[in-house]
This record gives C-alpha cells, structure tokens and sequence, in this order.
C-alpha cells in the first residue's frame, strides 16, 4: 500500500460506496469498453513504474484480471457478470484466448502483438510476462491466489527499492 493509507478505513469506505444503491452505475456499465477505458489508465502510471525501476504488479494484476473476465483461457468460467461486460475487443480477445497455450501467450498476443495499452507497454517483455503469470494464476488457483501474489510482490518490490507502486 501506498504510505500513509489505511487499508482498513479506505475498505470500509469502499464497501459503503458500493452499499449506496442510490449510484447510477450498474456492475455491467462499470466494466463496459475496458479496452477502452483501461488504455487511458494502464500504460502511464505502469511505465512510470517500470522506468523507475519497479514492476506494477498491481497493475499487472488489473490487466490479468480484465482478460480472464472478458477472454478467459479455455477452462475458466468467470461468471454471469464477466458475461454481461459489453467490449468492442471481446471477439478479437476471445479468440486469442480460444488459441493461446497459457496466460503467456495471450498476453503477449494482446499486450505486445496488439499492443492493446500502446506501444511503450507492448515492448515491455517483463510486464507481459508478469500479466501472463498471473493470467495462468487466476486459471489455475483462483482470483484469491493471483491477488494475493500480486500484493505479495508489490510488498516485496517496495521494501526492496523503497519505492511505492503506483495506484491505477
């Protein structure tokens, strides 16, 4: 975590937001058009932590997350609500899914090949492998597993270069 931030205020905080059945923003209308809307948040602050040196690995979490919602890996059954998220990509994603070996190969297909998040990001070979790996996490051991690598990771990468990772 970010210095300074309380983890259990600023969760409390959230689980109050998403109480308020008075927001206008379905679940669905949140995840519509990732492609687009993750494209303006992924790749700057994911390059300022790779230029100073860091991995984002939270933020590698965010893309793995994304392409196991809406072009998951042949097995892996994200629900109703990965289902309803609407996306310009899905049929190009979901067939580089349908073909790819592992999460490896499909971020590399759509990361770096597609460039999916810009240029910069796609020659970025560490940051798709990254992506991969927690791709092959989520299929593998669940959402819980790749959460807990990435926050692991993230933990680790900063205490080693007394860096915070930025936040998308």
């Amino acid at each position: 975590m970010p210095s300074g931030v309380d983890i259990r205020a600023y969760e409390s905080e959230l689980f109050e937001r998403w109480a308020n059945s008075a927001l206008g923003h379905r679940t669905s209308q949140v995840g519509t058009d990732g492609s687009v809307k993750l494209r303006q948040r992924i790749p700057e602050p994911a390059m300022l932590a790779i230029r100073n040196g860091g991995m984002p690995h939270l933020i590698a979490l965010t893309v793995a997350g994304y392409l196991s919602c809406l072009a998951p890996l042949p097995g892996l059954d994200p629900g109703p609500h990965a289902a309803a998220m609407t996306d310009g990509a899905r049929e190009r994603l979901a067939g580089y899914a349908a073909s790819a070996r592992d999460g490896r190969e499909l971020a590399q297909r759509v990361i770096g090949e597609l460039h999916l998040f810009g240029d910069e990001l796609g020659s970025q070979d560490a940051f798709i492998t990254r992506v991969g790996e927690l791709v092959d996490t989520i299929q593998r051991r669940g959402v819980d597993a790749a959460i807990a690598d990435a926050v692991s990771a993230s933990q680790t990468t900063s205490s080693l270069t007394g860096a915070e990772e930025m936040q998308p």
